[in-house]
């Protein structure tokens, strides 16, 4: 399998998300998964094999986060909280490589809002602000970082950008419709497809996934084919029994970080992802 066919397909494992939401009772956008199995076929043969485990601590907050390549793990990550207030103030980092191993701490003002992310002993102009408007995540600064977030009259994140990376969202009847990404002039469609408010299937030039749910309407399965490439990405989602505290769990598939667990639309990108906290 050549390099950047490779890269193409696993660009999908780093899309799972958490958003930092409080979250209680059975809800199926915020499920407690247990375990996310990745196979990626290439030519109807297995190329990689990945498994997610997630841990939980005092019932229903996410403890440890472990990938597994085989029977390698790859990394892992913590989470810590702030027990009162089910809010993650911590993030370790660990990697295969203990030089790319990092911490992460966050700041909440009185309304549990993230209002600061920074390292240990790092320079305050290294820090990123975040800063809101109208209860929504509006901005997040630092001395050469610079993200903003756009919402329309109906309070739905309507445009992220970045440098020169824009993302819009085109949405009709509390629905997202389709995501166009823009890099440097090049541009990317994804359009949303759904069987009533419910997400059915994502597609681009490139590629289509298709989504299955359980009986409870939480996604059990996510299959994604390149159209131009003999490559298949099957993710699938093991649960157990609740609803996670203070993370929004989100779909493999391409602009599922603005997805929860029920293939319905977030108003709002997520603040923490499976990958850390979600900086853009």
């Amino acid at each position: 399998m050549e390099p950047n066919m490779k890269n193409s397909a696993l660009k999908l494992l780093g899309l799972i998300t958490l958003t930092l939401t409080v979250a209680c009772g059975d809800n199926t956008a915020a499920p407690m998964i247990s375990e996310i199995e990745t196979i990626v076929l290439y030519d109807y043969e297995v190329e990689d094999h990945y498994i997610t485990e997630i841990d939980y601590r005092n019932g229903n907050e996410v403890d440890l986060v472990s990938v597994y390549s085989g029977n390698t793990q790859i990394g892992n990550k913590s989470f810590y909280y702030d027990i009162d207030d089910n809010v993650v103030t911590r993030i370790d980092y660990n990697y295969e490589s203990s030089a790319l191993n990092f911490t992460m701490l966050a700041d909440y003002n009185s309304d549990l809002q993230l209002t600061k992310l920074f390292r240990p002993n790092a320079s305050p102009d290294e820090s990123i602000k975040l800063g809101y408007q109208q209860d929504r995540l509006a901005s997040l600064r630092s001395s050469d970082y610079n993200v903003s977030h756009d919402y329309n009259f109906n309070g739905e994140l309507e445009r992220s950008t970045k440098d020169d990376l824009e993302i819009s969202l085109r949405w009709t009847d509390g629905l997202i419709k389709s995501l166009r990404e823009t890099l440097s002039g090049d541009s990317v469609k994804t359009d949303f497809f759904y069987d009533d408010d419910r997400l059915h299937d994502v597609s681009t030039d490139e590629f289509m996934s298709l989504i299955t749910y359980d009986d409870q309407g939480r996604i059990t399965e996510i299959h994604t084919m390149y159209l131009h490439y003999p490559i298949d990405v099957y993710t699938t989602y093991r649960y157990q029994e609740g609803t996670v505290a203070g993370v929004q769990p989100t779909p493999a598939f391409f602009g599922g970080d603005h997805f929860g667990m029920d293939g319905k639309p977030l108003t709002e990108i997520p603040a923490i992802t499976l990958d850390g906290f979600n900086i853009l």
